[in-house]
């Protein structure tokens, strides 16, 4: 997928595993089950990646971390 091609790009200029990719929507929850697909990626800085963990906030996911994290990313 590109996205694991940008985070790499993204490693090779800012300094390796600083970023990772991470699913929006996690795979496996108590109460979802994300998928493996390209619009359940985001890239996020490792610390932001481990910080958000396993969590799913039930309508809220997809708003807050499209704008907070896409937008101020670094091209």
């Amino acid at each position: 997928m590109a996205i694991y091609k940008k985070r790499d790009q993204l490693n090779k200029k800012y300094g390796f595993k600083k970023y990772s990719v991470d699913h929006i929507i996690p795979l496996k929850h108590k109460f979802v089950s994300g998928l493996h697909v390209a619009n359940n990626l985001q890239i996020l800085t490792t610390t932001e990646n481990l910080q958000k963990a396993n969590k799913f906030i039930p309508g809220h996911n997809e708003s807050f971390y499209n704008t907070k994290y896409w937008k101020n990313m670094p091209t």
